[in-house]
């Protein structure tokens, strides 16, 4: 199945990777492995301003 993944940033960042020794993160990856049986037709990164 043809599917879109919808990714916020903020949140990815403060509940995965805050903290981690890790800075880099294959999103298109983590997608397939999340979702082996779906094909991934895109990936919208959105996040928002911190102040």
């Amino acid at each position: 199945m043809p599917t879109n993944v919808y990714v916020d940033g903020l949140n990815l960042y403060y509940g995965a990777l805050k903290g981690a020794p890790y800075r880099w993160l294959n999103l298109s990856e983590l997608c397939r492995l999340l979702l082996p049986r779906d094909r991934i037709n895109r990936i919208k990164y959105y996040t928002g301003v911190v102040s």
